[in-house]
């Protein structure tokens, strides 16, 4: 069965600064997202952790912010149906690639430096609050991919085209405190 990870950059919230037609992109295609993760016959995943840490720094789509837009705008937009689809899906611990990568009950050590992932643009885009806990996750998935286990033997991850969010993640970077180090992966490649 085929299963499928959501990559945690297509919930983030854009910022106050996006434009209106930016900010319906991002609505229209959040709602493509949540209508396919709740109807497909595949497995979608997500990360708890990483929804809690975008809602924390209020970057995860609340019904405040949706109704803000909504009002600003002048947003042909249903803030509490779509409040309750990203809710369905993003709350959902059945739905977490680590909680059901727990239940595998294994453990691993990574050598420090001796991971990598690539396009580094990929984990470029993520914010500093859930770069850490993604990059454990990434790797953990490979480990469990490489030790053929059934939930991740057909792993796919969904995410968006990284022209989308490049002024996203530049916008970050400029909030974000001292640099990071450089981005680790596992040896094992998808």
């Amino acid at each position: 069965m085929l299963n499928i990870f959501v990559d945690p950059v297509i919930i983030m919230a854009p910022s106050d600064h996006d434009s209106k037609a930016e900010i319906e992109a991002w609505l229209d295609n959040l709602d493509m997202w949540l209508k396919e993760a709740l109807t497909s016959p595949y497995s979608w995943l997500h990360s708890v952790q990483a929804t809690d840490n975008l809602q924390s720094s209020e970057r995860f789509p609340s019904f405040e912010l949706l109704r803000n837009w909504q009002r600003r705008y002048q947003l042909d937009i249903n803030p509490a149906q779509l409040v309750k689809n990203v809710n369905e899906f993003f709350r959902n611990p059945d739905f977490d690639l680590k909680d059901n990568l727990d239940k595998l009950e294994y453990d691993f050590e990574v050598k420090a430096g001796s991971v990598s992932i690539s396009p580094e643009q990929f984990t470029a885009r993520w914010p500093e609050l859930i770069l850490e806990d993604m990059q454990w996750l990434l790797v953990a998935t490979s480990v469990s991919k490489c030790l053929n286990h059934s939930i991740l033997r057909d792993l796919q991850i969904a995410t968006v085209t990284t022209q989308v969010t490049k002024r996203r993640a530049m916008a970050d970077r400029q909030r974000q405190q001292p640099e990071r180090p450089a981005s680790h992966a596992p040896a094992c490649a998808w």
